[in-house]
């Protein structure tokens, strides 16, 4: 088997050597010195690909860090409204004043108003306030006696608000928000998780996607009295974290375990208040752990997978509730490495183009100059040969 492998190659070295000896100097000057070229230029695309990938990312940091600081300002002066909001609301007349009138058989000592001109004055109040603040989809004035039974209540219903009969008002006691705020001192607020809204123990439909803002209501000797909550539709805040960027770039908020509260695809979103929790950590590896940033700081650029595909994440953390400063949400804003290459392809096609058409340029000119100057060492070539072969009469 051996000896027939070596009979196959002497051939074809042969040949090959042969080949060689066909081959004018001029031509293999000529061919070494565009392999030189080819190389040179491939390392020229190289360097211009790689240049432009770095610009492309540098600008991509830029434009991701800028807006994410702006929508994080956005988010936090939104929620700072709506506790400056409900903070007002508890502070309005009627909130004392059904105190007042609870308490003295359902008049009110001091304005001698009965508790029911309180309650519907109060509600008016509530109505207006929220057709101010369409975002208000729901103000509350809930009593912590009778299982935390609502006492005035205002929702904004077919595009107006109006207040709700008192054979509707609802009992809240066993809400998260209410025995958290139970345990509040006087002028503190409790912010909720954001989440989907529930009416009578069951989610919403179609889905509200809501952040609650409650404040304790203390009597003038200092007993619990009730509170006063906003339930505010947070969802056109959340469809506007990606309004005019390009739609290759994603914007996400997650609440603090890593849920969805904003995807691209909605049906990622609020999966653990509808039985299929999905998270960014279960979807995403690579992503470096977020430090706590302030808005304006700015945010590094980093590389992350998802289902396998490198991406390109800023995230920056929102400390939003100063009553509990280590609950934050997460903005992030990625993009696909795809875009990135694709951004710089036509630059990269044009260095090619360029380079090819300054190689056949160069070449045809290096042909035409080395054939020019090997003439007379061809000349003396073909001499050689004939006074090798015995005539002497060529002109050196």
């Amino acid at each position: 088997m051996l000896l027939n492998m070596l009979k196959k190659i002497r051939p074809m070295s042969t040949r090959l050597h042969a080949w060689k000896n066909n081959l004018s100097l001029s031509t293999i000057i000529t061919l070494g010195a565009l392999l030189l070229f080819a190389l040179a230029t491939l390392a020229e695309v190289y360097f211009i690909s790689t240049t432009e990938r770095n610009h492309a990312l540098a600008e991509l940091q830029t434009r991701l860090d800028t807006r994410s600081s702006f929508k994080a300002v956005e988010l936090q002066q939104t929620i700072e409204n709506l506790r400056s909001d409900v903070l007002f609301l508890s502070s309005t007349p009627p909130v004392q004043g059904i105190i007042r009138a609870t308490f003295n058989h359902g008049i009110d000592p001091l304005e001698h108003n009965e508790l029911a001109v309180w309650k519907n004055r109060f509600s008016k109040i509530l109505a207006a306030f929220i057709n101010a603040n369409p975002d208000y989809y729901q103000v509350r004035y809930i009593g912590v006696a009778d299982g935390g039974r609502e006492l005035v209540r205002a929702d904004y219903l077919e595009g107006f608000a109006q207040a709700t009969a008192q054979n509707s008002l609802q009992k809240k006691g066993s809400r998260d928000y209410f025995l958290a705020t139970l345990k509040l001192k006087p002028g503190q607020i409790y912010l909720s998780e954001i989440n989907l809204n529930r009416e009578h123990g069951q989610v919403e439909k179609p889905h509200r996607r809501t952040l609650r803002a409650v404040t304790p209501i203390y009597t003038p000797d200092g007993k619990l009295f009730g509170m006063v909550a906003i339930n505010m539709n947070v969802g056109p805040m959340l469809d506007k974290l990606a309004e005019g960027m390009r739609e290759s770039i994603s914007a996400y908020l997650l609440n603090q375990q890593g849920d969805y509260l904003a995807h691209p695809d909605a049906e990622h979103t609020f999966g653990f208040d509808l039985g299929r929790r999905s998270r960014w950590q279960d979807d995403i590896t690579g992503t470096q752990t977020v430090e706590s940033k302030t808005p304006g700081t700015s945010v590094p650029l980093q590389t992350s997978f998802l289902s396998g595909e490198p991406i390109y994440v800023i995230a920056r953390e929102l400390h939003f509730d100063p009553q509990q400063p280590r609950r934050f949400v997460t903005l992030i804003y990625a993009v696909s490495d795809t875009v990135i290459s694709q951004q710089i392809a036509h630059t990269r096609k044009l260095a090619i183009a360029s380079a090819l058409g300054v190689a056949a340029i160069i070449s045809l000119l290096l042909f035409l100059y080395v054939r020019r100057a090997f003439v007379p060492l061809q000349q003396l070539t073909k001499a050689a040969y004939e006074a090798g072969e015995g005539r002497y009469n060529t002109s050196l």
